[in-house]
């Protein structure tokens, strides 16, 4: 999968295939529990705590993936990205 970022909080993939992005969905829900929600072009969007690290992932319909932390990546980042 093509992804750019590196160290910093915000990632992000392209996953064209819908195969890919089901099995990208099932790798992360293995890594840390999830909470769902809904967004509008997201066909799936979560939010993922470990301690203080907050993630949001957003698969977008186009093909899409964004993993954003709102406080400077850690463990559950690294974790995230390793699995996709």
């Amino acid at each position: 999968m093509a992804g750019t970022g590196g160290t910093t909080g915000m990632h992000k993939f392209a996953v064209p295939s819908p195969a890919s992005r089901r099995a990208v969905e099932a790798a992360i829900r293995a890594v840390a529990p999830v909470q769902a929600r809904t967004e509008q072009s997201c066909e799936y969007r979560f939010d993922i705590a470990r301690g203080t690290e907050r993630v949001v992932v957003k698969q977008y319909s186009n093909g899409t993936l964004f993993l954003q932390s709102a406080s400077p990546s850690g463990s559950l980042m690294a974790d995230l990205v390793e699995a996709i």
